[in-house]
Order: C-alpha cells, then structure tokens, then sequence
C-alpha cells in the first residue's frame, strides 16, 4: 500500500490558501477515483483508492501545517501494526507547497532537507528520518504586486483564479500522470520523464 500525505491546515478559512496545495491535490485525486473506504481518525481523515491496481491511502492531517508529523505516524504506524507491506523510503509520498517552485512548476524528490518548510520539518522529526518521497508543487513568493506582505502571510493566502485554473488544469494532471507511470513503468523512469518535460536538472 501507498500512502499519500497531503499537508495543509484544516478548517474553511485556510481551504483555498497556497499552503494548502497538498489537501487540494487529495480532492483533485479523490475526485478521479471511487473511494474504498474512508473516515476519520484523532488527527488525521483518510480515504481509500486503487490506481492501476495499486492501493493508495489518501491522509489529510487535521493537526495544522506545524504538527503534521503526529498524524503521519499515527497513519504509518497503524499500516505496520497491521502487517500491511509498506516501506517508508518507497511508499510514503509527502505532497506540498514550495515557495521555492514558480506556480505551475513541480519537482519530485527522495529523501534531502526540509526547505523550511515546517510540515516536512516535523514529519522528519518524528519519524526521525528525512527519507520518504515528497512532491513539492510550486506557489512561488510575493511578487512585485504582493511584496509587501511576508512569505508566512503570502502562503495563508487564497489562489488566484489564474494560480488555480493553473493547478487544476497543468500541475495536478501532470502529477496524476507521474503517478500512473510510476506504476506503469517505475519510479525512477517516470520521473525521469517528468523532469525531461519539465525543463528541470536532476
């Protein structure tokens, strides 16, 4: 089984802000698939879906942005109490914001720092290991037009239309399909694919 971890701060205020990007994929995918199963846990709601075959549980930490790793453990943790086959380096995916990406941009990585970004800081920390897959989907900084306010405000931000009709419409669909092609012809082919189209070095 996979786990999909998307990060971002339940509650309606913060639905449709930047940081929320990990939560707006889930939807995005769960809206694609039939659900299995699905409910809620103390800190965290999950869904069931398969992809190629492939059980995929969708988790949506209910613990804000800041204590995200409390509810990735109580997830992981529940898969190998109950001897489900789950590797952590391979079958935790972490889906985020990054500032550091241009909206629409995307970039997929094994293992590394957290970039300052303070979920992905604590889910190392309580799992006590930084190897797991993240896929950072870009929001960009401040521009000229929104420099004013600070990178912590900026992400508390809702989207713009054109940033969402840019997720909806280019950033989930290619993570979708990086997805799918993982399982079709592997990990390490597919994002090869991926970085090729997207411009980017390895």
């Amino acid at each position: 089984m996979f786990v999909f971890v998307g990060l971002g701060n339940p509650g309606s205020e913060y639905k449709r802000t930047r940081h929320n990007a990990g939560f707006l994929f889930l939807d995005y995918l769960f809206d694609q698939y039939k659900s299995t199963a699905s409910g809620e846990k103390s800190n965290f709601t999950f869904a069931d879906i398969s992809i190629q075959r492939n059980k995929i549980r969708l988790i949506k930490p209910t613990t804000y942005m800041n204590l995200s790793g409390a509810a990735v453990k109580k997830a992981v943790g529940e898969l190998v109490t109950n001897n489900i086959d789950f590797d952590v380096k391979k079958d935790l995916w972490i889906i985020h914001d990054d500032v550091d990406l241009a909206p629409g941009q995307i970039k997929i990585k094994e293992s590394g720092g957290d970039a300052g970004h303070n979920g992905v800081k604590d889910i190392i920390a309580t799992l006590g290991s930084p190897d797991f897959v993240r896929v950072r989907i870009g929001v960009g900084r401040p521009s000229d037009k929104t420099k004013r306010i600070g990178t912590a405000d900026y992400v508390l931000d809702d989207f713009t239309k054109e940033e969402k009709e840019l997720l909806l419409n280019d950033s989930f669909p290619r993570v979708h399909r990086f997805i799918k092609e993982s399982f079709a012809i592997g990990y390490q082919k597919a994002k090869s694919r991926l970085t090729l189209e997207l411009g980017q070095s390895k």
